[in-house]
């Protein structure tokens, strides 16, 4: 008799992890659906650009690669970038992304793309850049050694953590 309870208690508790589940992957779809759409919103204005002969030249290429950044700040800042033109962050109002900390530099660090793959160079910052890959592992980023990124790092600036994101995108999938 005092097993009963039981069997009503598990089967809440498998509707609350399937209405959990369904939630964040919801969550996961809409914040990816965001990204796309501001991937494609750049690359819309750096054709247009090119239209009104406003860039550099260089070919478009049809795939790139994207660098998507979303701040543990409340709430959270999420930005997508295209790496090839550079990101620039740091505490100063002239960086792409602005971090109001005190511990970060006016120009504290910034974010390239080189050969394919994209990196992340410290600018003699005060308090450096460091890269956490995992749990235990934690790596200062280097003014003379850039260090290559990969989706999932997070990038620790001061009190700020940056989830650095990378994803290629293709234009015609929009």
């Amino acid at each position: 008799m005092e097993l009963l309870w039981l069997i009503p208690a598990a089967a809440v508790a498998a509707v609350l992890l399937a209405v959990l589940a369904a939630v964040l992957l919801v969550r996961r779809r809409s914040e990816r659906r965001k990204c796309l759409h501001a991937a494609h919103n750049l690359i819309q204005e750096e054709l247009l650009d090119n239209a009104l002969g406003r860039s550099i030249g260089r070919a478009l290429p049809a795939r790139r690669l994207m660098l998507y950044l979303c701040a543990n700040t409340a709430p959270p800042k999420r930005t997508v970038f295209d790496p090839a033109r550079g990101v620039l962050i740091g505490r100063g109002n002239e960086c792409n992304v602005c971090v109001r900390d005190a511990n970060v530099s006016q120009e504290h660090c910034r974010i390239f793309l080189r050969k394919g793959r994209v990196f992340v160079q410290d600018l003699d910052s005060v308090n450096g850049t460091w890269v956490r890959r995992s749990w235990r592992r934690r790596w200062r980023v280097k003014p003379e050694a850039p260090f290559p990124l990969q989706s999932g790092d997070r990038l620790l600036l001061g009190s700020v953590t940056l989830r650095v994101t990378l994803f290629p995108f293709d234009d015609a999938t929009m």
